[in-house]
């Protein structure tokens, strides 16, 4: 989602942008939200470095890959 937020604020008449605002806490505890809604519904990404979203290293060592099936 950031990626794609970032291709959209680089071009002109981008157009909509769609995400899964419900909460993953995998995804979001890996680096966190990749955007906020502003009161008017606009996107605004943050200001960290690339494309915004810092990776939390403890979190990937206190949920380690799990060989097999990736699924439930």
């Amino acid at each position: 989602m950031a990626a794609s937020i970032h291709f959209l604020m680089a071009i002109d008449n981008s157009g909509y942008f769609e995400a899964d605002v419900s909460g993953n806490p995998i995804r979001e505890g890996i680096t966190g939200r990749a955007f906020s809604l502003s009161e008017d519904a606009t996107v605004e990404i943050g200001d960290e470095p690339g494309i915004g979203l810092p990776v939390d290293e403890d979190f990937l060592k206190a949920h380690p890959f799990i060989p097999g099936n990736s699924f439930v």
